[in-house]
C-alpha cells in the first residue's frame, strides 16, 4: 500500500483543510475556570427562530463524538415540535419542566451543548433570547448571610428570557446533610425565581455524576424541578484523536504520520489511566499546546537558513509529550512493526497499515480514495506496552473518511494500494480476478447480514467483470 506524498510544503492548507466557516462548534470545551464569570452577558436576541433552529441542529451535528447526548437533544426537539403542533390545534400541552441536569467529567462539552439547547428553546418560541449566563458558586454566594440572596438574585435576573447554566452546582449543597447555609440560601433563591419566572427562565445544573446525585437529594424542590437528565460520557480514543486533529488544522499545523502514531499511543494510555478528573477535550488542548511548545523549541534550534514554512507548520513525533502518563517511559516505545486497522468507507473491506499510512490518502482495491484512520491500533504489533492495555482500549471505530478531490496531490494523482496496483486505466477493461474477489466480499457481507454492503459489492463485481459493463457498449 502506498500513499500520496504530501508536496504542499506547508505554505497554505489545501482547500479541504482550509479554515471552515464559523457555522458552529466542532466539539465542546467548557468554560476556563480562570476566565471571568459571564453573569452580566448581554442578551442575544435573534430575529429568525427557524434559522436559529437550523443553526442549532447544525451545531449539534458538527460536535465530535457525544452520540448519546445528540440522541437526547434530538429527543427534546421532537418533544418540543409536537408540543408546538398541539398548540396550533388548541390541544393541551405538557406541563413537564424544561430544567436540565448535565452530568459528566470536565471537558465533555456540557457548556457547548447548553448553548445549543438555548438556541433550540428560542427556535421553538419558549425563550425570547439565546442568552446563556454561565456561573458557579463564586458568582452566587456572598460573604455573609443575606448578601448571597442579593448576589444570586442579580445573576438570575441577568439570565431571564434565556438559560442559567450553573457549573459544579453540587458545590452549593455543601455535604450530604446540607451543612452550608450560604449554599442553601443560593439554592432557595434560585428555586423561588424558577417558580416566579417559570415561563422566562431555563436552568441547567451541571457537574460530576455522583456529586450531582447528592445535590438533588439535598432539597425536595430540586428533584421536582430538574426532571431532564443528559449524561456526557468521556471522549473515547477516536474522538480525542479527531479533536487533536482539529486543533492542529485550526492553528495551521500539520502532523506527520509519526506524530499521529505517537499521539494515538498517548491518547490510548491517557484513556486507560483516566479517572473522574480526566480533562477530555481540555486534556487534548493541553497536549496540543505542549506539542506546539516543543515544536517551537525544536525548530528554533535549527540554523536560520533551514527554517522554512514547512518546518514551521509541521508537528513530528518528538513534539508529543508523554509526561502526563504515569509509569511510562517513551524510550521503550517501538512502533516500527506497529499496524493500524482500517475499513474502506465504500466497500467495507478491512486492511492494515503501518505508521507511514496514518492520516494519508490511500486507495482501496475497489477504487475508493479515503483518509487512513490513525486511532485503531493492532495491540499485538506494538513493542514496549503491555498488550492488555491496548486491547482494553482497542477502538472498533476504524472506518476511513472518504477523501475529497481537493485532498489529492496535484503532482501525484494516482496513489495506489499494494493489492490493487495502479488505479484503473481510462479505457475500460474486464478484470475477472477482481470481479471474483468482489463477489466473495459480497457473499461475506451477505452472511453477516450487511445487506447494503453486499449489494454494493455485487454491483461493483458486475461492473468490473461483466462484458456488457463496458461503457462503450452501453446504449
Amino acid at each position: 500500500m502506498r500513499t500520496e506524498k504530501d508536496r504542499h510544503e506547508g505554505v497554505t492548507a489545501p482547500a479541504s483543510q482550509a479554515p471552515r466557516p464559523n457555522v458552529g462548534p466542532q466539539f465542546g470545551i467548557e468554560k476556563d475556570p480562570n476566565s471571568p464569570p459571564s453573569a452580566n452577558s448581554t442578551p442575544n436576541v435573534r430575529d429568525d427562530p427557524d434559522a436559529v433552529l437550523r443553526e442549532a441542529l447544525s451545531d449539534l451535528e458538527s460536535l465530535i463524538g457525544l452520540a448519546g447526548v445528540k440522541d437526547e437533544v434530538k429527543r427534546l426537539m421532537s418533544f418540543l415540535k409536537i408540543q408546538k403542533e398541539r398548540r396550533k390545534f388548541g390541544l393541551r400541552q405538557s406541563d413537564q419542566t424544561l430544567h436540565f441536569v448535565f452530568t459528566g467529567n470536565p471537558g465533555t462539552g456540557k457548556t457547548t451543548v447548553a448553548r445549543i439547547v438555548s438556541k433550540i428553546l428560542y427556535g421553538f418560541g419558549l425563550l425570547k433570547t439565546t442568552n446563556v449566563v454561565e456561573c458557579d458558586r463564586s458568582d452566587l454566594v456572598g460573604g455573609y448571610l443575606g448578601q448571597t440572596a442579593i448576589k444570586t438574585d442579580k445573576v438570575v435576573t441577568s439570565a431571564l428570557d434565556g438559560v442559567l447554566f450553573i457549573d459544579e452546582a453540587y458545590s452549593l449543597s455543601g455535604d450530604a446533610l446540607g451543612h452550608d447555609m450560604y449554599g442553601i440560601e443560593a439554592i432557595s433563591t434560585i428555586l423561588k425565581r424558577m417558580e416566579d419566572h417559570r415561563d422566562r427562565l431555563i436552568v441547567i445544573a451541571a457537574g460530576y455524576p455522583k456529586p450531582m446525585e447528592t445535590f438533588l437529594r439535598t432539597n425536595p424542590g430540586l428533584e421536582s424541578r430538574f426532571t431532564r437528565f443528559i449524561r456526557f460520557q468521556d471522549y473515547e480514543v477516536p474522538d480525542l484523536a479527531r479533536i487533536f486533529e482539529k486543533f492542529c488544522a485550526d492553528a495551521e499545523y500539520r502532523m506527520t504520520p509519526a506524530c499521529r502514531a505517537h499521539a494515538c499511543m498517548l491518547f490510548i494510555l491517557a484513556y486507560h489511566q483516566r479517572d473522574e478528573r480526566f480533562g477530555n477535550a481540555r486534556f487534548v488542548r493541553n497536549v496540543f499546546e505542549a506539542a506546539v511548545s516543543r515544536q517551537s523549541q525544536r525548530v528554533a534550534a535549527l540554523p536560520e537558513n533551514e527554517i522554512s514554512r514547512q518546518s514551521l507548520v509541521t508537528l513530528d513525533a518528538p513534539d508529543i509529550s508523554f509526561d502526563a502518563i504515569s509509569g511510562f517511559d517513551v524510550r521503550a516505545l517501538n512502533l516500527d512493526a506497529a499496524e493500524w486497522n482500517c475499513e474502506c468507507p465504500a466497500c467495507g473491506k478491512a486492511s492494515k497499515g503501518g505508521v507511514r499510512f496514518l492520516g494519508e490518502r490511500v486507495f482501496c482495491t475497489c477504487g475508493q480514495a479515503f483518509i487512513f484512520p490513525w486511532w485503531s491500533i493492532e495491540p499485538s504489533t506494538v513493542a514496549g506496552i503491555a498488550p492488555d492495555v491496548l486491547t482494553s482500549q482497542r477502538s472498533i471505530d476504524k472506518r476511513g473518511v472518504v477523501a475529497t478531490p481537493e485532498q489529492a496531490s496535484p503532482t501525484e494523482p494516482h496513489a495506489q494500494t499494494s493489492d490493487a496496483g495502479s488505479r484503473a486505466p481510462e479505457e475500460w477493461k474486464a478484470d475477472p480476478v477482481r470481479g471474483a474477489a468482489l463477489l466473495q466480499e459480497g457473499m461475506r457481507f451477505l452472511r453477516n447480514g450487511q445487506l447494503e454492503l453486499a449489494i454494493k459489492s455485487f454491483g461493483m463485481a458486475i461492473s468490473t467483470d461483466w462484458p456488457n459493463s463496458d461503457p462503450a457498449k452501453q446504449p
